[in-house]
């Protein structure tokens, strides 16, 4: 690999600052350590952003991309494999990652961290942690999916890897402030301390064969029009999440908004593209209208939703994003500091969820030692957040919640399934 010279990040590289993202997976048997780390070397040649630390550059936080590869840490545990899965309510500690990446520009923090966790029955556990200013979902997966095909013997294919991330291209005319952002900002940290004592995170299981079954009668009922899985998925949680606020008294007049995290690098015609490229479509509607609404009533509210989004909204909002880095509006963590998002702080607030759906990623054939038995997110977000992710029987719904209204939505979640 050649040294190249640092990479400016896109303003939407932060949207969430340099937050650490922890992912796991559990494997039988034991890793080639050796094999391991020969192919994320390969791996990193087409991918050199995975191996840098985040500086400031003309001004610019920027990535730093140098020769010195990926730290990877190996511990050996004289235990068996601790428990895994749907049973285990709490999620995944963050001790099978290594979360030592930069938290602030300059500090030569790495932006990519790999631990192994041996234990003494057979079994292994591969952490990632990553800074989210590296990359969103998609981009990790790009890069997982390159470090496995080097670990097979597969040819990595070329991949131009000196273009600058996006950046939006000057405009004479005054940027627009879009209507999914406040100005001046709305500061949400002290709420964010006060719920990382209360939140907590818990999975459910939506067998394939039930979605499989429930996606047709609501398809039925909406004909000629249609919905998704996923539409499905989210109206089910919107559902829920508004009958458990209302039995908690709050107003049925109260705006519930629904945060669906899309990938637009589609939109951009950025097939093979590493950083953050992606954009929150936004529906609203009152805790009364969605717990009487019917379930395809909403999945196709939600579809009407993403359909309308154009790519002048996309462009307005990464237009903003974008003025608003180089305008130095961010704090030493990477966050913006000269706006806030209006869905944020609703979910925050317990007062809406966001939702980023994973389900379709290839986790599974992560095959470092033959098929994963589990693939997680070790993290608990505080703030109404649900995750979707694949599992070789279905989609994993993992919910981020107060632990007092945990219990009640995974119980109506389940009364679908």
């Amino acid at each position: 690999m050649s040294s190249l010279l640092p990479t400016p990040l896109a303003g939407t590289d932060l949207n969430s600052g340099y937050m650490p993202v922890r992912r796991v997976f559990y494997f039988a048997g034991q890793p080639d350590v050796n094999r391991l780390q020969k192919s994320l070397a390969a791996a990193l040649v087409q991918w050199p952003d995975f191996s840098s630390t985040i500086v400031i550059h003309n001004g610019i936080p920027s990535l730093d991309r140098n020769d010195t590869g990926v730290r990877i840490t190996v511990e050996k545990y004289d235990a068996p494999l601790p428990a895994f899965g749907i049973n285990f309510p709490l999620g995944l500690p963050a001790t099978f990652c290594d979360e030592a990446i930069g938290q602030v520009a300059n500090d030569g923090g790495p932006v990519f961290t790999v631990k192994l966790s041996l234990y003494n029955d057979d079994h292994w556990v591969l952490g990632v942690c990553n800074s989210h200013a590296l990359c969103d979902g998609s981009g990790f997966w790009q890069f997982m999916q390159s470090w496995r095909d080097a670990f097979h013997g597969i040819a990595l294919p070329v991949i131009q890897n000196d273009f600058m991330r996006y950046r939006a291209q000057p405009c004479d005319k005054p940027v627009a402030v879009p209507s999914h952002m406040t100005i001046p900002p709305v500061s949400l940290f002290k709420q964010q301390i006060d719920n990382a004592s209360v939140y907590r995170t818990q999975q459910l299981l939506l067998p394939q064969q039930k979605i499989e079954k429930l996606k047709p009668v609501i398809n039925a009922e909406l004909s000629p029009n249609w919905v998704s899985s996923q539409d499905v998925l989210m109206a089910l949680v919107w559902k829920s999440l508004a009958a458990v606020s209302l039995k908690h008294c709050a107003d049925g007049e109260q705006d519930f908004p629904l945060a669906n995290v899309i990938n637009i690098r589609s939109h951009l015609g950025l097939k093979n593209y590493t950083g953050n490229m992606a954009y929150s479509v936004s529906s609203h509607a009152t805790l009364s209208h969605i717990a009487e609404a019917s379930l395809a009533q909403l999945a196709y509210r939600l579809r009407q939703d993403i359909q309308q989004v154009s790519n002048e909204n996309i462009y307005e909002h990464l237009h903003f994003m974008q003025v608003q880095l180089e305008a130095g509006r961010y704090n030493a963590g990477g966050y913006f500091t000269g706006f806030s998002s209006a869905i944020a702080e609703a979910c925050v607030h317990g007062r809406g969820v966001m939702i980023n759906n994973w389900s379709k990623f290839p986790a599974y054939a992560m095959d470092f030692s033959g098929t994963p038995l589990w693939f997680d997110l070790a993290t608990v977000i505080p703030m109404h957040f649900v995750m979707t992710m694949p599992s070789p029987d279905g989609v994993v719904v993992r919910l981020f919640l107060p632990d007092s209204c945990l219990s009640e939505v995974v119980s109506l979640l389940r009364e679908y399934v």
